[in-house]
């Protein structure tokens, strides 16, 4: 589920970044090693807690964190500002197996001129009764005193 909510986050980025009016934008979800080509983006998974929520719901508390390069020398601030509300836009709700998922606890900071900007997409997982173990049966003699 993680990989389809990260391939919704590169859909979404690609459909708002990459138009006929603005140049190519590359979108990395794996380690970018070398030959970085700006601008671009790099969409990591940040957290992953899933905790029992009640009965067989858990919740699923997902961070992303999309990274920025901009090719901007002379003004990449500025650049970096503008990218972050196009995020702030596009990435409020993202499609997921043909579902929408909100975006929520968006935030971004801006160090050594490269944008970082988290956007957390939390839902519920329901386990089915097959995916529980039952315990064994267990008998009890019980004798009354009178």
């Amino acid at each position: 589920m993680i990989n389809d909510i990260i391939d919704g986050i590169i859909s979404a980025i690609y459909d708002e970044f990459n138009t006929e009016q603005t140049p190519t934008y590359e979108i990395y979800s794996e380690d970018i090693k070398q030959g970085l080509t700006e601008p671009c983006f790099s969409v990591v998974a940040v957290t992953n807690p899933v905790e029992l929520f009640r009965d067989r719901r858990y919740e699923s508390r997902n961070s992303f964190c999309v990274h920025y390069f901009p090719l901007s020398s002379t003004e990449p601030r500025t650049e970096c500002l503008d990218v972050r509300d196009r995020l702030t836009e596009c990435l409020e709700y993202i499609e997921v197996d043909g579902d929408k998922l909100m975006g929520t606890g968006m935030n971004s900071t801006i160090d050594d001129n490269v944008l970082s900007f988290v956007v957390d997409y939390n839902f519920f997982i329901r386990k089915d009764e097959q995916d529980l173990t039952n315990m064994e049966t267990i008998t009890i003699d019980v004798e009354t005193e009178e």
